[in-house]
């Protein structure tokens, strides 16, 4: 038997100024929501000025608070919701996303809003005030997550002066001293059919009708050229010992820098990182949880694809002195993988992959994760038959590229 709500690809159109439009269309219909994604591209962290770090952050929650045409959000958003559907945003270093996530029947109803707040947004010094505050508590909420401080840290080392190199929402200080022109030079410098996709995902029904819809809006947006992201600098091979008691925890963070991987390689490399460190009875938390009773959580190792670098994370929230202990450990598992366990492991991921259900509306992420890259968009189905397809061959070569590698090492110590 062979599932069919999973097997759809995007098609790619284009609006009447070039703009692309990813349609998603599941061969059967699982309900009645659609959810229509505006990404802008190489626009999120990385784009903000140096003197003014987390604006991208702050233009996104500022583009909610009113437009040209719906000036309050009682006019903007709550209308919206009335009928069931939701808006949003969120800022990454790379890009933001504006969404919006609506019944089928309401597409032509609503379509617009989310145009305004790209297009047309407006800003009131009462607006921009009121919303400092509200990023200010996100601040300190974020502040007091040690998770959040340690990545901080570990990020202003990592990317050593790049744009990636900040966090998202910036400081008390850039936040309390953002004023209109701020906000409206970073509107008219990025937000422009340039630098916009569209990613239109869930119960499509009449994708014609969607395109003329969307062209009716974005496709009469102005083209201006489009921004790029500066090259990564290449990770110095060393360790880094940093002191923070607001790290909650001790931990040592090594971290390996890959050439940029094609997609076989990417799955390869998850794969074996999940082998190694995905759950309590695998390898390395066999060693140091079980044994130990070092470490509670899994995911110790994880794949992480970037712009135009990928990187293999490898983190110990263990005590300091057993840093090195710990690190060996993962060493000798990966020296010594076991043929038959990794065979057994394999064969349970097939099959759990055979249960898993995955909405049409949840691929738009992966589908703006390879919009990013310039990739393949793959369906569900092909996900699934590229994981199928790794072996233990690939699985050793992703080893032996580590093992080869020095990398670089943060030592978090409260």
């Amino acid at each position: 038997m062979q599932r069919l709500y999973d097997t759809a690809v995007y098609e790619i159109h284009r609006l009447s100024n070039g703009i692309p439009v990813y349609v998603n269309r599941p061969p059967i219909q699982l309900d009645e929501e659609i959810k229509i994604s505006v990404v802008l591209k190489n626009i999120g962290s990385c784009a903000d000025p140096k003197e003014w770090p987390g604006l991208a952050h702050f233009f996104e929650h500022m583009t909610f608070d009113g437009t040209k045409s719906y000036p309050s959000p009682e006019l903007l958003v709550v209308p919206i919701e009335k009928e069931g559907g939701r808006v949003g945003a969120n800022t990454s270093k790379a890009r933001t996303v504006f969404y919006l996530k609506i019944l089928w029947q309401d597409v032509g109803l609503f379509i617009d809003r989310i145009f305004e707040i790209i297009a047309h947004p407006k800003f009131t010094q009462e607006n921009i005030d009121r919303e400092k505050s509200v990023i200010e508590q996100e601040y300190f909420r974020y502040h007091k997550n040690p998770d959040y401080v340690l990545r901080s840290a570990l990020d202003s080392l990592l990317y050593n002066g790049h744009p990636f190199s900040h966090n998202i929402i910036g400081t008390l200080e850039s936040i309390r001293s953002i004023t209109k022109n701020e906000l409206w030079l970073y509107h008219s410098k990025y937000y422009h059919a340039g630098n916009i996709a569209i990613v239109c995902a869930g119960s499509v029904l009449d994708p014609q009708k969607l395109i003329a819809l969307l062209d009716g809006f974005f496709g009469a947006m102005k083209t201006k050229d489009s921004a790029h992201i500066a090259p990564v600098p290449s990770l110095p091979t060393k360790t880094f010992p940093v002191e923070n008691p607001d790290f909650g925890r001790d931990r040592a963070c090594y971290i390996y820098s890959l050439p940029r991987s094609s997609i076989q390689e990417q799955f390869a490399f998850n794969s074996l990182a999940k082998f190694i460190s995905g759950s309590k009875y695998s390898p390395l938390l066999r060693e140091l949880r079980i044994k130990k009773g070092w470490v509670y959580e899994s995911g110790l190792v994880n794949m992480i694809k970037g712009i135009d670098q990928d990187i293999v994370e490898v983190a110990f929230p263990v005590k300091r002195k057993n840093f090195d202990e710990a690190y060996q450990i993962f060493l000798d598992i990966l020296s010594s993988i076991n043929k038959g366990e990794y065979e057994e492991y394999a064969a349970k991921q097939k099959k759990i992959r055979r249960t898993c259900f995955q909405h049409p509306l949840d691929t738009s992420d992966s589908v703006i994760q390879s919009i990013l890259r310039d990739e393949k968009h793959l369906s569900h189905r092909e996900r699934e038959a590229i994981s199928n397809s790794i072996t233990l061959e690939n699985i050793l070569i992703c080893r032996d590229i580590i093992l080869s590698s020095k990398p670089f090492i943060f030592k978090a110590l409260i």
